[in-house]
């Protein structure tokens, strides 16, 4: 799920996987990787990738928590992050997502 984050942030930004690449001084192929999840990013590149986009490393590490004690039904954490990937998603293909969880 971080990887997809990452991406999605990083299309939110209108930037290409070569720019961020460059900015962040990794190769295009370890980010996409990253993005594409065949690689899972160190806490060093999560804090690099979060400085770059003014966001707390901790804002991204919410996303990609798993949070296994509470009945989905009842875990507001999941309901958030859900709909914030469907925001980022949308925002990424212009497209009507559905953002209300039922």
């Amino acid at each position: 799920m971080i990887g997809e984050l990452m991406r999605l942030i990083r299309v939110f930004n209108d930037l290409t996987l070569s720019e961020l690449a460059e900015i962040l001084g990794i190769s295009v192929s370890y980010l996409s990787e990253i993005e594409n999840s065949k690689k899972q990013p160190t806490l060093d590149f999560v804090k690099q990738f979060s400085n770059h986009f003014k966001i707390r490393p901790s804002t991204i590490m919410f996303f990609i928590e798993e949070i296994d004690q509470m009945p989905a039904k009842k875990n507001m954490k999941d309901v958030v992050r859900k709909n914030f990937l469907k925001f980022l998603k949308y925002v990424e293909s212009g497209s009507n997502v559905r953002l209300a969880e039922k």
